[in-house]
């Protein structure tokens, strides 16, 4: 039997440029979440017999922009062109940012400083008026 949980409440929140206290983004639909990576050194030498490369992973971490998708909500404090996701894109201002997942995983919290990179709204005809939003992680990330 699978010990699988769901994903939904997971929450993203904004910070101040030192870090909390944290606003919870308004609507908040689908997240990509960073991913953590590293860079792989070949280490492989002329004298290897068995023809198959050597690596090994490199020191520095690489985090990836986190995405998701939000019910844009133009007026919102967490959304608009003055405090919003909005206005740190148009202002290029570093703020911190905490992703808190449910507590059926545990209650971790992944935390870094980043810069809103994209925002891009859409609306169908037939749909809701959606925002995708991109953030990119300046420097290193805490988990909690």
């Amino acid at each position: 039997m699978s010990n699988a949980v769901t994903s939904l409440g997971i929450i993203v929140a904004v910070g101040d440029a030192q870090g909390g206290p944290y606003t919870d983004i308004a609507e908040l639909r689908d997240i990509d979440l960073p991913e953590l990576t590293r860079n792989l050194i070949d280490v492989s030498t002329h004298n290897n017999t068995t023809f198959f490369e050597e690596i090994l992973p490199s020191a520095l971490k690489r985090i990836s922009e986190m995405s998701f998708m939000i019910n844009y909500l133009a007026a919102n404090a967490t959304h608009d062109e003055d405090t919003g996701l909005l206005a740190l894109q148009l202002n290029a201002t570093k703020k911190h940012f905490q992703v808190r997942f449910p507590a059926a995983s545990g209650n971790k919290d992944w935390r870094f400083a980043g810069y809103v990179i994209g925002f891009k709204p859409s609306g169908q005809v037939d749909g809701a008026q959606t925002a995708n939003v991109r953030i990119k992680p300046t420097d290193y990330m805490t988990i909690t």
